[in-house]
C-alpha cells in the first residue's frame, strides 16, 4: 500500500511539472534569457525552490542560494516584500555574498521597489546585482 502511494504520488508530481508547471516556467526561462541571464549564471531565489528549479534547468541556470519557502512567519516571498526597504537590502546583500547575478522572487507586489523588474507576464521578479 505504501508502495502504491508513493508512486501514485511520483506519478502526480511527474505528471505536474511536464504540464502544468511547465507551461508557466517556460516563460520565466525565456525572459531571464532576453533578459541577459546565460548557462551557468548564478542566480538566488526568494519563493518556492521546488517549483523554481524547473525553469532554472531550462535555462541551465545555476541556483546557488534560496531563501526558505516556509518560514514560521509565513512564506519567505511574502515575508521579503513586506519587510522595510533596510530589511530588503539585507537580504539582498546576502544573496549578493553567493555569487549569484541576480535574485527571483515570486508574488511580487504590483509596485515593485527600485531596482526589481516583473518578468514577463508571470508571478516573478528579477532583481540583477551590479
Amino acid at each position: 500500500l505504501l508502495i502504491g502511494w508513493i508512486l501514485h504520488v511520483l506519478v502526480l508530481t511527474y505528471s505536474y511539472h511536464d504540464g502544468v508547471l511547465a507551461a508557466q516556467q517556460v516563460p520565466i526561462t525565456g525572459q531571464l534569457q532576453i533578459m541577459g541571464l546565460k548557462p551557468d549564471n548564478r542566480v538566488a531565489l526568494i519563493g518556492d525552490g521546488f517549483e523554481e528549479s524547473y525553469w532554472a534547468r531550462l535555462g541551465k541556470f545555476r541556483i546557488v542560494a534560496e531563501v526558505p519557502h516556509t518560514l514560521e512567519t509565513g512564506d519567505s516571498a511574502t515575508a521579503f516584500w513586506n519587510s522595510n526597504p533596510e530589511g530588503q537590502q539585507i537580504v539582498l546583500n546576502t544573496l549578493k555574498s553567493t555569487g549569484a547575478k541576480a535574485v527571483i522572487a515570486i508574488k511580487p507586489p504590483t509596485v515593485l521597489p527600485m531596482g526589481w523588474v516583473k518578468i514577463g507576464n508571470t508571478d516573478h521578479a528579477v532583481y540583477f546585482f551590479r
